[in-house]
């Protein structure tokens, strides 16, 4: 099994965006009246805080009121993801957080509405995800290397299972969209290195490449927009190709072999791509001492209509970006930094401010 792909870049395409004008780059803090390393999830409207306690519990407060979600064993880890449906919430529970470090290792997944005080485990796996108006689940399966994606209320039947050729890399972990009901776009990795994106059809069962990367050992991420797909390409040793985020149609697009470059860049970005809204959030390098092999990176944010590329930082070390519920949060050095939205949690509500 190999990958195919080649995008027509336009020539007017290849010239780099302008980057926004200079100006106050200080992002505000997020802040709260417990500590913020056992947050897992604030709703955009404040109503709802779930934290992970010592004890092994996972809580929600809300209203001026604690509620116990699940119990587990002392020092489990909680994840808490959600969707732009906001109907549901996936919490993934790890019981042997500091005893066991496999990465191999399955994580227990409980389903529950979204603001519920109760849950209801659903299974096992790894990097869980919902889908299609909260309707499905896709997660994965490392030792099988394996990603399966199963309908929710769907009772006993056996969810669709998609095995990865990855001979290479043994901590991938694949990126899983459904545009339809019937349609998957998963990433892989081929013998050569390259990764790319995939779609098949649950009908079909044959994959076809969406996008390949140009360079063996690339990060690939992207992005579904509706029927259309953003992915980013980024370097990641000394910068040969450098960086790009092309929008690629889904359907209508014989082969997918039409996309448009919409930001470029021959300094290596680290990528961490967020859409939200008309904007793809993700960390650029401003600049690059390769003797040293120092990078100075900030939270940058690219309009899809105009291609502008914007500067949102001035921090110089930034590496991650995160989104709970539309909020976009930067983590610097023990602080979270508000990239878009505005929460404050020391008077036990939140208030929405302009996009940052």
């Amino acid at each position: 099994m190999s990958f195919t792909k080649m995008a027509l870049i336009p020539l007017a395409m290849l010239l780099m965006p302008a980057l926004g004008a200079e100006g106050d780059k200080t992002l505000p803090l997020l802040k709260a009246k417990q500590a913020l390393d056992n947050i897992r999830f604030i709703s955009k409207d404040g109503k709802y805080t779930y934290y992970q306690k010592r004890s092994g519990d996972l809580q929600l407060a809300t209203n001026y009121s604690n509620h116990t979600v699940l119990e587990g064993e002392k020092f489990s880890e909680y994840l808490i993801a959600s969707s732009p449906a906001r109907k549901k919430l996936l919490v993934s529970r790890d019981s042997s957080f500091h005893s066991q470090m496999s990465h191999h290792k399955l994580r227990d997944f409980f389903l529950m509405d979204f603001g519920a005080r109760k849950a209801e485990q659903i299974g096992s796996g790894q990097n869980p995800k919902l889908h299609q108006n909260d309707s499905f689940i896709s997660y994965y399966l490392p030792k099988q290397k394996t990603i399966e994606v199963k309908k929710l209320n769907a009772g006993s039947k056996k969810p669709i299972a998609i095995r990865l050729l990855n001979p290479l890399n043994e901590y991938f972990m694949p990126e899983v969209f459904m545009p339809t009901p019937n349609d998957i776009i998963y990433s892989d990795i081929n013998e050569g290195g390259h990764q790319a994106f995939l779609m098949v059809s649950t009908l079909e069962k044959k994959p076809n490449t969406v996008f390949k990367s140009a360079y063996p050992g690339s990060k690939l991420e992207a992005c579904l927009d509706g029927d259309n797909l953003y992915v980013g390409e980024f370097e990641r040793g000394v910068a040969k190709g450098g960086s790009k985020i092309l929008k690629i149609a889904l359907y209508n697009n014989p082969g997918f072999q039409k996309s448009e470059i919409l930001y470029q860049s021959q300094q290596s970005d680290l990528g961490n791509m967020i859409c939200s809204g008309s904007k793809i959030y993700f960390i650029k390098t401003l600049s690059h001492d390769k003797e040293l092999n120092l990078k100075e990176t900030e939270v940058a944010s690219l309009d899809l209509k105009s291609q502008k590329v914007e500067i949102l930082s001035s921090l110089k070390r930034v590496s991650q970006l995160l989104e709970m519920d539309e909020t976009i949060l930067c983590p610097f050095e023990g602080e979270y930094h508000i990239v878009k939205g505005s929460l404050n949690l020391t008077n036990d509500e939140i208030k929405r401010g302009k996009e940052q």
